[in-house]
């Protein structure tokens, strides 16, 4: 093989390479690329594999907590009463903010920047054992 044909063959390997790499799910890129169905305050939380947007509402009506969260792509994954982990009341519409990034986060969960996680109400039972196995709190899942 002339070098004339490695170095051809070098850069057709680098260009597939580079067309193979995803990078657009990361959320270094997400933050500039707001799918058209999120709310325009819905927070983009970091995941491992991309990112999740999250938003969620105190409906004083109901007295409750209403989130929606969405994947990476705008599809829609929850969007319903969410009820808090700790047991406690709903949340203010005031604490309801959302950090980028916290250990626990999750595409079934919403975590608050005072420390609250808030479960969907349909899934309450099935996601608080998780947590409770994540926090230490039972020694298995």
């Amino acid at each position: 093989m002339t070098s004339r044909m490695f170095g051809h063959l070098l850069m057709v390997l680098l260009a597939l390479t580079a067309w193979s790499c995803n990078l657009s799910d990361q959320p270094m890129f997400l933050k500039y690329r707001r799918p058209a169905n999120v709310p325009s305050d819905a927070t983009l939380v970091d995941q491992a594999k991309g990112g999740l947007w999250q938003h969620c509402i105190f409906d004083t009506g109901a007295q409750a907590n209403r989130c929606q969260i969405y994947n990476w792509r705008g599809g829609l994954l929850y969007d319903e009463v969410f009820l808090a982990y700790d047991g406690g009341g709903a949340v203010t519409q005031a604490d309801l903010k959302i950090p980028g990034y916290t250990a626990l986060s999750g595409p079934d969960r919403v975590c608050l920047a005072n420390g609250r996680i808030l479960i969907p109400k349909s899934r309450y039972g099935e996601v608080r054992q998780h947590l409770d196995w994540a926090t230490g709190k039972r020694a298995q899942p």
